[in-house]
């Protein structure tokens, strides 16, 4: 994914940032201002919004919204996945880029996308949080 694709992104979600969407501040004379520095931080996280896209290559999409998973939420399985952190933002960005579903989730900073809990459930997903709590047992 290259910054022209978060860019095509970023156009068919004009408020989407680094962090996701929108700014979470009271709009004031740089408002805009800030809007577009966010934004720029979203378009220079290409390397990881690849890896991202990876991630999700192994996703099936669903006919339905997945309304028991946030792209926050979502972005945490993912971080466990591939041992690095990921915004947000680079999450959905990476999500619509490869052609999920999406709706925002309500006014909040999120967003729902049409992926199978179930292919999000496979051993292969959660083995990460698996391995931490059979070290505590």
């Amino acid at each position: 994914m290259n910054r022209e694709d978060i860019l095509a992104v970023i156009d068919r979600v004009p408020q989407l940032t680094y962090f996701g969407v929108g700014l979470y501040e009271s709009p004031g004379e740089d408002y805009q201002e800030k809007l577009r520095q966010k934004q720029e931080q979203l378009l220079e996280s290409s390397a990881i919004c690849t890896k991202v896209c990876e991630w999700l290559a192994t996703i099936e999409p669903a006919k339905t919204m997945n309304r028991h998973r946030t792209s926050y939420g979502l972005k945490h399985t993912v971080e466990l996945q591939i041992g690095e952190y990921v915004s947000n933002g680079v999450f959905i960005a990476a999500a619509i880029h490869c052609g999920f579903r999406y709706r925002r989730d309500g006014d909040s900073a999120n967003m729902l996308f049409g992926m199978s809990e179930r292919s999000l459930n496979r051993p292969a997903r959660i083995t990460g949080t698996i391995g931490i709590l059979d070290q505590a047992r």
